[in-house]
């Protein structure tokens, strides 16, 4: 293999196009909230969700079971993100300040959807 694709300068160039790519893709994607495109959406997130309380098995056979641990290790990041901004600003401040993260599954569909678009395609 060429010892320039793992110099520092490589490196550095893939991972700034990388970022571009993601944001670039991001912002050109039509959400389309607050439908639920897709009709298994609601089963990933409420499977997902659910898995939390202690049943690693997501019972859903008709999605790979790595998608489902995928997203619910990436909601249980946000969920604790979100948790730890309770404890530092007031519950109040935080719905003000971020009404879209305190919707019951609005978040997690976003979620979903950007692990969907950018990582499993």
């Amino acid at each position: 293999m060429d010892k320039r694709l793992f110099t520092s300068k490589w490196l550095w160039a893939a991972l700034i196009l990388s970022i571009i790519s993601f944001l670039v893709r991001l912002s050109g994607m039509d959400w389309g909230f607050p439908a639920i495109l897709h009709s298994d959406e609601s089963n990933v997130v409420r499977s997902s969700l659910g898995m939390r309380f202690g049943d690693l098995n997501p019972h859903h056979f008709d999605w790979p079971s790595l998608y489902f641990y995928i997203n619910y290790f990436v909601f249980m990041g946000f969920i604790k993100f979100r948790v730890l901004l309770q404890i530092l600003f007031s519950t109040e401040i935080m719905q003000k300040t971020f009404p879209f993260w305190w919707e019951p599954d609005l978040p997690f569909n976003y979620i979903s959807r950007i692990i969907t678009s950018k990582f499993l395609n």
